[in-house]
């Protein structure tokens, strides 16, 4: 019955999708349209594009690198803090951390590593070079409003990289110490005997483009590799399967910030017609935080 229904409504969408874009932000975040917007989701946009890519670009989330940093300037001197970067891509989003932890608490002892399943994708992130015209997987950039770019906080690029006499960027090698770069499948049940526990797990735009089942057994196996106390980030997730399982193991949201995070990929807007699109908060759901939140502490005795 549901894919009957996709197929009725699908002729509508271009007309609706118009009618859409050039209503008034205020109307469109009323719960009337938000119910209109949440029946094109469903039915329209949700089962698109289900495909992984290697899209990604540095300082993708500042406010969301900024709590993550606040959350683990608690972790114990002394100990090493280990991250894992799920689906890494060319490793621009772990280099992006690295470079916030080490700038702001030189004193953790970061032990950090990068897992794809594309070795093309991991050799570039081992390399830490990248070229402004170069598709994605081979080092290339995010396109905002027609130019290449490698962040939208350039400012910021002198710090993470250096740029060689061919016109490459290279991270700067006080970022790149003590990172580790493995091919492996994040949906693996060997995962955990081959990286071992973490303190901190990072799980961005991978699990999204899964089929649900799929991700759901992903992202309970990835919890499990996480130390008590340790630290999920988790974002580009069907929210409903994000919401149901984060509860169910006990993760506890940090909601600090929820609101910039939750708006600060610009790629992530045109909600409902895109699958990646960020769905506008709601705070009168009973879930709310758990549905919209990016990072979440794993307590003692969380279940999995």
């Amino acid at each position: 019955m549901s894919r009957l229904l996709e197929l009725t409504i699908k002729p509508f969408v271009p007309f609706v999708r118009h009618i859409w874009r050039r209503l008034p932000v205020a109307l469109r975040q009323t719960r009337p349209a938000r119910r209109i917007g949440t029946f094109f989701y469903d039915h329209y946009a949700r089962g698109t594009y289900r495909d992984q890519t290697h899209f990604t670009w540095f300082l993708r989330n500042i406010p969301e690198l900024r709590l993550l940093t606040e959350v683990v300037s608690a972790h114990p001197r002394g100990q090493p803090l280990r991250i894992a970067s799920i689906g890494c891509s060319v490793g621009a989003e772990l280099y992006s951390t690295l470079w916030l932890l080490r700038r702001y608490h030189p004193w953790l002892q970061v032990v950090a590593r990068g897992i794809d399943t594309s070795a093309k994708v991991i050799e570039v992130a081992r390399n830490g070079v990248y070229r402004l015209r170069t598709p994605s997987p081979q080092g290339g950039t995010l396109e905002l409003n027609g130019a290449k770019v490698l962040t939208t906080v350039p400012n910021a690029l002198s710090d993470i990289m250096d740029m060689t006499s061919e016109g490459e960027f290279r991270i700067k090698d006080w970022i790149r110490e003590g990172v580790s770069w493995t091919v492996a499948d994040a949906t693996d049940p060997g995962l955990a005997a081959m990286i071992g526990p973490q303190d901190v797990v990072i799980v961005c735009n991978v699990l999204g483009p899964m089929d649900d089942a799929i991700a759901e057994a992903c992202l309970r196996s990835l919890v499990k590799l996480i130390v008590p106390g340790g630290t999920l980030v988790l974002d580009g997730i069907d929210l409903d399967l994000k919401s149901r399982v984060t509860q169910s193991l006990g993760l506890k949201p940090v909601t600090r910030y929820l609101e910039e995070i939750h708006t600060a990929d610009p790629t992530k807007g045109d909600w409902p017609w895109t699958r990646w699109a960020h769905e506008p908060i709601d705070h009168e759901r009973a879930d709310w935080e758990y549905r919209y939140a990016t990072v979440f502490a794993v307590p003692v005795g969380a279940r999995a």
